[in-house]
């Protein structure tokens, strides 16, 4: 929700941000249609997890804090808000479609689980060695230059490599992050992520709902500081 929002903006799919934001720059000269973009997919994420915000009052919040001037509101009172809010939101949340989906995650689970081949290198975060690699794992402030497929529950393809990407390791879901500082490089994994590790409860907008777990394949082909 409104508070974690930002948290959630940083977690969405991966060669998703990358294909869009360079779709967005075109030339050079094009800031103001990429400052338009970031302005609308912000925009959606809020009417999404907030709506009814005054849109007045959300504009000149956004321009005071990205230039850095005095804020109208303490960051007591500001903080005061955003947790009355998320309480409010929590509550919200656990009806029966929340219900009905942590559910529908706990079965998927238990089911990877109990796959031959299967392996927990941490709570909520499954492996299957595909191929195995001879180099040394990631360490948690490196790069990596991955191949990756990811898929929901179902088996659709939600985000995917078309050619190797370097990403910093500290920028990834928490789940690829225990993955790849474990997986030697040259190898490729199918990774499965519990929403614990993911995206949680807020999902990913329209893409990845709220507590759904993930399936990676990951090949890690190189790291470099």
């Amino acid at each position: 929700m409104l508070s974690r929002l930002l948290l959630s903006l940083s977690l969405v799919p991966l060669s998703l941000v990358w294909s869009q934001a360079h779709a967005a720059q075109g030339t050079p000269d094009d800031g103001h249609d990429l400052a338009y973009s970031v302005g609308a997919s912000l925009g959606e994420r809020l009417r999404q997890d907030a709506p009814g915000l005054q849109l007045d009052a959300l504009v000149k919040g956004l321009q005071q804090a990205y230039r850095q001037e005095p804020l109208a509101l303490s960051d007591e009172r500001m903080g005061q808000l955003l947790a009355q809010y998320q309480a409010q939101a929590d509550k919200a949340d656990t009806g029966p479609d929340t219900e009905k989906a942590q559910a529908a995650e706990r079965r998927f689970m238990a089911g990877e689980r109990a796959k031959a081949g299967v392996r927990e290198i941490s709570d909520g975060v499954l492996i299957t060695v595909l191929e195995p690699g001879a180099g040394s794992p990631a360490t948690a402030d490196e790069r990596v230059q991955v191949q990756y497929m990811g898929r929901l529950p179902d088996g659709s393809v939600f985000d995917q490599s078309n050619q190797p990407q370097w990403f910093r390791l500290n920028s990834v879901i928490e789940g690829w992050r225990t993955a790849l500082q474990q997986m030697p490089t040259g190898a490729k994994w199918r990774v499965v992520i519990a929403s614990a590790h993911a995206y949680g409860a807020e999902g990913a907008g329209d893409l990845i709902p709220p507590y759904t777990p993930l399936t990676f394949d990951i090949q890690l082909l190189a790291t470099a500081p």
